[in-house]
C-alpha cells in the first residue's frame, strides 16, 4: 500500500508539532522518540520512517541541516546493531 504524498507530509508535520512540544517540555536530553511519537500519535517506527535519529529531528526544527545521507546510514547501522543487541538480550532474559 502506498501513502499518498499529502498523507506523508501530514505525518511529518505531526511528528515534527510533537517533537517541538517535546524539546520544550523535557528537554533534548529527556526527550524519546517514544514520547515523540506517541505526541504524534504514530509509532517510533514512523518517526524513524522521516528522520534518522532525535538529533536529525533537532537539527531540522532548530534551522540546522538535517543529518545527511551518508551520515544517516551510519547511524541507522549503529542503531539497527543496537536494537538487535538489545532484542538479542531480552530473549535471553526471557528464557
Amino acid at each position: 500500500m502506498t501513502i499518498p504524498a499529502h498523507t506523508k507530509a501530514r505525518i511529518r508535520d505531526a511528528v515534527l508539532s510533537a517533537a517541538k512540544a517535546e524539546f520544550e517540555v523535557s528537554g533534548y536530553d529527556r526527550a524519546s522518540i517514544r514520547a515523540i511519537a506517541s505526541r504524534a500519535g504514530v509509532s517510533p517506527r514512523a518517526v524513524f520512517a522521516y528522520f534518522v535519529c532525535k538529533i536529525d529531528l533537532y537539527r531540522t526544527l532548530y534551522g540546522e541541516q538535517p543529518v545527511t545521507a551518508e551520515e544517516g546510514g551510519v547511524l541507522r547501522s549503529e542503531v539497527e546493531a543496537v536494537r538487535g543487541a538489545l532484542n538479542t538480550a531480552h530473549h535471553l532474559k526471557m528464557n
